[in-house]
């Protein structure tokens, strides 16, 4: 398992705050097949680096700034891509 961590430079900054050892990227395309079936592309830090069949734990703040809610996503797109794809 490859963890995102640290917050890289291009981000904007976000309305919450962000823990130690966590990137925070932009969401830059989603493509629902189904109601529940969806692809979707993040930026890619420029630091983070993972080998095939690598998973990522990818999360959104929790209500009132509570603990966030993380779900596990395999990374679809090749090593060497600028974007990552779940």
């Amino acid at each position: 398992m490859s963890s995102l961590a640290q917050q890289p430079e291009h981000s904007p900054e976000p309305a919450f705050p962000i823990p130690a050892g966590v990137f925070a990227e932009t969401v830059t395309k989603v493509t629902h097949y189904t109601d529940s079936l969806f692809a979707f592309r993040i930026t890619r830090p420029q630091s983070f680096r993972f080998r095939s069949g690598e998973f990522v734990m990818i999360g959104l703040p929790g209500e009132d700034g509570g603990k966030p809610v993380l779900r596990a996503y395999s990374i679809a797109s090749p090593c060497w891509a600028e974007e990552l794809e779940f």
